[in-house]
């Protein structure tokens, strides 16, 4: 089991980050959902029944702050991989916005694998990648896949004051 664990992991790796460059160099954009095009999203919060559930530790930040810390949960009974990548979104009359990053961004590839029944933390850096943030409500948005290939997008709401 663990060896068919570990191999499926490296075949998502080899596979995950090529598409998710081609996508991003596509839409030029910092692409979270692989191959779905950024811009306005209806306002929604991750489903009560979600196999992720994911929050940020500080639910109001200044403006200038240099991070926020996820907290994930995995409420199911599968293992999921998530990666450094995710974006940041802010609400505006209703409606989620990505935020565009001050300069380029390049992720690291690597997976992390959060197991059935498990909760992990993760450090996300808001300032080096957004600059100062204006008042207003955040989310970050991550996603998460299972080992048969099945995506999810998790998020995490703050507020900026």
């Amino acid at each position: 089991m663990r060896k068919t664990a570990l191999i499926l992991l490296a075949l998502l790796m080899s596979v995950l980050p090529v598409s998710l460059a081609a996508c991003a160099a596509a839409q030029n954009t910092v692409a979270l959902d692989i191959c779905q095009p950024a811009g306005e999203q209806p306002a929604k919060e991750s489903a009560g029944d979600s196999d992720i559930q994911m929050s940020v530790k500080e639910q109001e930040v200044a403006g200038d702050v240099e991070s926020v810390t996820l907290t994930i949960k995995n409420i199911s009974a599968k293992d999921y991989t998530y990666g450094a990548m995710y974006a940041l979104e802010a609400e505006q009359n209703g409606v989620w916005s990505e935020v565009t990053p001050v300069s380029d961004v390049m992720w690291i590839e690597i997976a992390y694998m959060i197991a059935a029944g498990q909760s992990a933390e993760s450090e996300t850096t808001l300032n080096a990648v957004y600059g100062t943030l204006k008042s207003g409500r955040y989310r970050v948005a991550k996603e998460f896949v299972d080992f048969n290939g099945n995506s999810l997008t998790a998020y995490g709401t703050f507020t900026v004051k």
